[in-house]
């Protein structure tokens, strides 16, 4: 499993899913579904089910910040995100954690 997080100090609600979406199309992507959440007053959580795993994204408007995460099974993919990432839009991006373990089977 590869997994990784980022925060960004983009919150747009429209910004962000059309830069997740091209993300995820130009890594190869299989977007099974799609789910989001308006809070009120403020913040966002939407979910991406793909086949290979899963996209999050949850906002924080009144702090400026929304927080990534890709969980995917196929590690090309996940490099290839992990360059469009770097290629989007969304403004003062930071990795913060990231994790590429070939899962394995105990016992």
């Amino acid at each position: 499993m590869w997994v990784s997080m980022w925060y960004t100090s983009t919150t747009d609600i429209d910004v962000l899913n059309t830069e997740i979406e091209k993300m995820l199309k130009r890594a190869n992507f299989s977007i099974l579904s799609e789910t989001d959440y308006r809070f009120d007053p403020l913040g966002y959580t939407k979910l991406f089910l793909l086949a290979e795993s899963h996209f999050a994204v949850h906002t924080w408007p009144e702090h400026h910040i929304a927080w990534l995460e890709i969980a995917s099974c196929i590690e090309e993919k996940y490099d290839a995100l992990l360059d469009a990432i770097k290629d989007s839009r969304l403004e003062n991006l930071h990795l913060v954690h990231s994790t590429k373990n070939t899962p394995t089977q105990n016992g």
